[in-house]
């Protein structure tokens, strides 16, 4: 949107504006195949990839591939070997020397629980992996917003900057001519240290909202980013309200954590009481007493699940599975409320901007417009002049904010409803 003014100054602020960067970063220089300029899609593609905590998210699936590792043990233990020797007394004659060989079944049948509980627990593993995509992707995605919007409130400050300094030098200029007084240059004197000084906190927080987009795409510190120009989001099509929460409910992978987690505890308490079948010993022995006697068997012993079945095992897995199943309901009812919250909070900041995008911005370029031919005609002084060109500035930063708030807005409806990718 280019408006034209009166004013050189203010209409260079007004077609830097129109400019507004959406949100990209550049890749480290060292990457040929990096692109040089992020868009959203981009940067999720990256944080997929790179993300330090989506690495983290994917570790935990290496302990829940290895559960499946017992469900794979033989059913014979380790082999046992005992040897007995007993001094015979008044005779040594009387000595008897036993040897025992025997070996463990497992009768339990656990190694099949524990094959179940296995593929429970990566199933939930991979859920959280899910849930740690989209959480990097909107964190990502939110850095990126927050690179573009600070460009762009760069931009407004530089633009103020060389306005007031203009203004400056106009002011200076008339007062040779006895055309102003020393408080016109004061003001004017004034109003150029504060845009220098909007300047230098538009580059600190551009600053800090790239380091944050670097971490997040796993860049080298010294990695130029760069944006590109940031328009006004849009909804998402087809998408109501209603039909925001329906989908939180049915997209969301953290209940599918929850329902995993849970099945997975209930298994483990199934696990559980079957491990509580002792394997079955079988032994063959021999035994004889001096040279004279020997005897040769067999021998089993089994301890019967009476006294002790893992009860205290077994409740903290049921436990734990109730807990789970209330979390997935809680969660289900949150996830709802924050995907409708997210829906109507980005209808009525893409409302908001739409007014200051065709009303207020006009309204403050007209004000100033005909502020500025007054000033040229000697009608009104400096601080007029100033007091419109700040309003104008005003609502220019404004609209930034309303864009980074509108993105934001997006984003969070995105993650309510369960999609990573743009």
């Amino acid at each position: 949107m280019n408006r034209r003014l009166s004013s050189t100054g203010v209409a260079a602020v007004v077609v830097a504006l129109s400019i507004l960067p959406s949100i990209s970063a550049a890749q480290p220089r060292a990457r040929s195949d990096a692109p040089r300029v992020w868009d959203d899609a981009s940067v999720v593609a990256r944080a997929s990839r790179y993300s330090p905590e989506l690495s983290r998210a994917r570790t935990a699936l290496y302990e829940a591939h290895a559960l499946e590792m017992f469900s794979r043990l033989p059913r014979v233990g380790n082999p046992t070997l005992g040897v007995r020797a007993m001094v015979g007394l008044p005779d040594p004659a009387a000595a008897t020397y036993a040897l025992l060989v025997g070996m463990p079944i497992d009768l339990s049948g656990a190694r099949v629980h524990y094959g179940t509980e296995a593929r429970w627990a990566v199933r939930e593993a991979e859920a959280r992996v899910d849930v740690a995509l989209d959480e990097v992707s909107a964190s990502a995605r939110e850095a990126w917003a927050d690179t573009a919007a600070a460009d762009a409130a760069l931009t407004v400050a530089s633009a103020r900057k060389q306005t007031a300094e203009a203004l400056l030098v106009a002011t200076r200029a008339r007062l040779d001519a006895q055309a102003a007084t020393a408080l016109d240059v004061a003001l004017a004197e004034r109003e150029t240290a504060a845009a220098e000084s909007a300047v230098v906190a538009a580059r600190r927080e551009r600053e800090e909202a790239s380091a944050r987009l670097r971490e997040h795409l796993g860049l080298d510190p010294s990695a130029d980013v760069r944006v590109v120009s940031l328009l006004a989001p849009s909804m998402p099509v087809g998408l109501s309200r209603e039909r925001a929460a329906e989908l939180a409910m049915t997209r969301r992978r953290e209940l599918v954590v929850h329902a995993a987690s849970a099945q997975r505890a209930r298994a483990s308490a199934t696990r559980l009481h079957h491990e509580a079948t002792a394997p079955l010993f079988v032994a063959a022995e021999v035994e004889w007493q001096g040279y004279s006697q020997a005897s040769v068997g067999v021998s089993a012993q089994w301890a019967l699940p009476v006294a002790h079945t893992n009860q205290g095992e077994r409740a903290t897995a049921d436990a734990r599975a109730r807990s789970e199943d209330e979390q997935r309901s809680i969660t289900e009812r949150v996830v709802a409320q924050r995907a409708a919250a997210a829906w109507t909070e980005l209808e009525l900041r893409l409302s908001e901007l739409a007014v200051i995008d065709q009303r207020t911005i006009p309204a403050a370029e007209r004000v100033l417009a005909l502020t500025e031919t007054l000033y040229r005609s000697g009608t009104v002084d400096v601080y007029r002049l100033l007091r419109a060109r700040d309003e104008l500035f005003a609502e220019q930063s404004r609209r930034v904010d309303l864009l980074r708030a509108a993105w934001r807005a997006r984003i969070a409806l995105d993650r309510a409803i369960g999609r990573s990718t743009p």
